[in-house]
């Protein structure tokens, strides 16, 4: 059988081979399907089984001289690091190629096997080698991802920053979203922190200056189909000038199974109801009787059979969009079945690397757009690389930036808050230190703004804050944010980085204890003997219904800076059959309308402010209506889509990872994220530089992506030797 693995990885010229003496393999984790077998799944034959892969196999080879390269950066071994290569796994271990799909043109997957979880890359390895290859006396925890339980995007990156793992690949769209920031930047991060606060809801005034600001067309549409009832299918998540993900009606594939394009990112141009009519199956129409009191001239009773007709046919909504697709004049019109969000799909391991075999020499950037249509029934995978390697670069160049839109201005009375100056750093496992930590790639915010010269306050003023304990000032208000690929709007659910254990775990005068499962999940819990506690609120995402989008002044003891901050409602997931303490006042149901605001700015007709839960469980407000979560920008992960895990285009991955008895792996924490199912953390939005407008973010990001990639390709046929991958291992991008 012909296999589909790349077959340009091979050994570098006078290699030195060093091996792996101390071990923790077991071969009884090895896969036991290692014989080839035809299945028959829904009339398709299919196949799925495991071969183990010899020493000098291609796949083993790139495994390898990435593992070798790896140990030898970090225990400093003479020589040029990128001679060293693994001489042979560790006992125990075995590397496997994992043969799933159509017999003959199946797709590979290899995987370490050995340890009790099995390693899908040499970046997922690499830490456990050196925790391997390091002495006992000066051994310490293995740093690998089963091990910490640390998401490997992270690990990875740590791993670069040391020079102990370079990856050379340059077309994942998550990629251009762990670019380090400098270090200066991340100094001036360090020094001010990321502000959380629970606080008194401020006192909104009218003022005689204030515009009389509606709410935008777009955000009320917005938040109505996501909120309100509909008779559509699907909610539409989606929104103009949003990047998301284009499903192909015929994908591009080229000559081997792994050459195939199936989703292509693109922005939403225009948005349509498509309506349509469907039969309904007739039934028996309704009667009822009705007296008549003439009959021959004498009054005398009878009844009448008056029959009312409805309507054999239905109205039934359906949204679709017009996508212009990255990198070509192509744009798609398609129906809400065919697109997700961009935060949603993650490109499968097998697709970069079929990118990564491509020369460098057949990638043709330009400074003009190609005339390259996906849909084309000649469009095919040598004529598409260059395209789709340009689209996804400009897709992630798009995510790393973000942009506050529809500004209006406001009086209100607030309560001074010591919480603008930096506080101490508190202990690990504190909030504080969850957000540094999932924030650690974004750039200071407040140095982002480009919003003129700052104005230092009257020393008065400074003075009765101090006294009476608030001010009344005008502050600069937003109705939306564009945050990478997404647009969120004031009024929204919105999800968190923090994990909700990681806020008030035993809860406070302030903010509620998260939730215990509810009688179901108790009961099951009690019968296997688990902690429920693991199994509550406290193990989901943690959620904010953003009521203010802000500008405010953070003294840092020099002078005062800018820096943007949400604020809002916290809410947490309980089971559905959870029901709340008597003694509970925090609202578990909220309007969006807000009387605070007087005239100043338009707030949607009353309907439900919050969106559908996912199936199986409901929201649940944590803090008092009478006070606000208020947190830096970097603490938002992204938006809410409710019942995405539903989506047809998901359904399959969703099933597979349902399929596996295991924990959670990265990929499911990703998914389930969307719906605050696992924390924000696992799929976050991470922008690092603000631009004025939407329009300026896309010709920015065009521009960059270009460059970018012709920079990276001329280095590739430049400076690599020809023993060593062009475009290093797509799976250990993000891990």
């Amino acid at each position: 059988m012909g296999r589909n693995i790349a077959t340009n990885h091979v050994l570098p010229a006078d290699p030195i081979f060093r091996s792996i003496d101390n071990s923790d393999g077991n071969s009884s984790t090895w896969p036991t399907n290692t014989t080839e077998q035809i299945f028959n799944v829904d009339g398709e034959p299919q196949v799925n089984w495991m071969q183990r892969l010899d020493l000098d196999q291609p796949g083993a080879i790139k495994w390898r001289c990435v593992l070798g390269k790896g140990l030898a950066a970090k225990h400093g071994w003479p020589g040029a690091h990128d001679k060293y290569v693994l001489e042979d796994w560790p006992e125990g271990y075995a590397l496997f190629d994992h043969h799933k799909g159509k017999p003959g043109s199946p797709r590979h997957d290899l995987y370490l096997y050995g340890h009790s979880k099995k390693f899908r890359s040499p970046a997922e390895f690499l830490p456990h080698a050196v925790w391997l290859t390091t002495s006992p006396a000066q051994r310490g925890l293995c740093e690998c991802k089963y091990c910490t339980g640390l998401p490997q995007r992270d690990i990875t990156s740590k791993m670069r920053q040391s020079g102990i793992y370079t990856a050379t690949h340059a077309f994942s769209p998550r990629a251009t979203l762990q670019r380090r920031a400098q270090p200066k930047k991340r100094a001036a991060m360090q020094d001010i922190g990321v502000h959380a606060s629970v606080q008194k809801a401020p006192k909104i005034k009218q003022s005689a200056h204030v515009v009389k600001c509606p709410m935008v067309v777009e955000r009320s549409n917005d938040l109505r189909a996501m909120n309100a009832p509909s008779s559509s299918k699907m909610r539409r998540w989606h929104r103009e000038q949003e990047l998301v993900w284009a499903g192909l009606q015929k994908p591009i594939q080229g000559a081997e199974s792994k050459q195939c394009i199936r989703f292509w990112p693109g922005v939403i141009r225009e948005l349509k109801v498509a309506k349509t009519t469907v039969n309904v199956p007739s039934s028996p129409p309704p009667s009822y009787t009705q007296s008549t009191s003439l009959l021959n001239g004498t009054a005398e009773s009878e009844s009448v059979i008056l029959q009312r007709r409805e309507p054999s046919w239905s109205v039934q909504e359906r949204q679709t969009y017009r996508i212009q697709l990255l990198g070509t004049t192509s744009s798609l019109i398609l129906s809400e079945d065919c697109v997700l969000p961009y935060q949603a799909y993650l490109q499968p391991h097998s697709l970069l690397e079929a990118l990564g075999d491509v020369p460098p020499a057949e990638f043709a950037i330009d400074d003009f757009t190609p005339n390259f249509d996906p849909q084309s029934e000649s469009a095919t995978w040598e004529a598409a690389v260059s395209s789709y390697a340009l689209a996804i670069e400009i897709a992630g160049s798009l995510s790393a930036f973000w942009t506050l839109t529809d500004d209006w201005e406001i009086k209100v009375t607030a309560p001074t808050t010591a919480a603008t100056a930096p506080a101490p750093r508190p202990a690990t496992n504190s909030l504080t230190d969850a957000l540094n930590a999932a924030s650690s790639h974004n750039a200071p915010i407040n140095e982002s703004i480009s919003s003129g010269p700052l104005q230092q306050r009257p020393e008065l003023d400074r003075t009765v804050r101090r006294i009476h304990g608030e001010y009344t000032t005008n502050i600069m208000h937003f109705q939306g944010i564009w945050w990478g690929a997404e647009r969120i709007w004031a009024d929204e659910l919105i999800r968190l980085k923090a994990p909700r254990r990681c806020l008030a775990p035993e809860g406070n005068d302030q903010i509620l204890a998260p939730a215990l499962p509810g009688p179901r999940e108790m009961a099951s819990c009690i019968a296997r003997g688990a902690n429920p506690a693991d199994f509550g609120a406290s193990s989901r995402g943690l959620f904010l219904l953003v009521k203010r989008i802000f500008v405010t002044e953070v003294d840092t003891g020099a002078r005062l800076k800018k820096e943007c901050r949400v604020a809002g409602l916290l809410y947490e997931l309980v089971d559905d059959d959870w029901v709340a303490p008597e003694t509970e006042l925090a609202p578990q149901l909220q309007v969006l309308t807000d009387a605070r605001v007087v005239d100043a700015l338009s707030h949607p007709a009353p309907v439900n402010a919050l969106p559908p839960p996912p199936l199986g469980y409901k929201f649940r407000a944590i803090i008092s209506p009478e006070l606000e979560f208020v947190t830096s920008l970097s603490m938002i992960s992204g938006r809410y889509y409710p019942q995405v895990l539903q989506h047809s285009l998901l359904r399959e991955q969703v099933q597979e990872i349902l399929s596996i008895n295991t924990e959670p792996s990265l990929e499911a924490n990703v998914l389930w994220s969307l719906e605050g199912l696992s924390s924000g953390m696992y799929n976050s939005v991470e922008p690092q530089k603000y631009i004025p407008s939407r329009g300026e973010t896309l010709e920015m990001a065009d521009k960059q992506a270009r460059d970018m990639l012709r920079s990276h390709l001329d280095k590739l046929k430049d400076s690599l030797p020809p023993y060593v991958d062009k475009v290093d291992d797509a799976m250990d991008v993000d891990g």
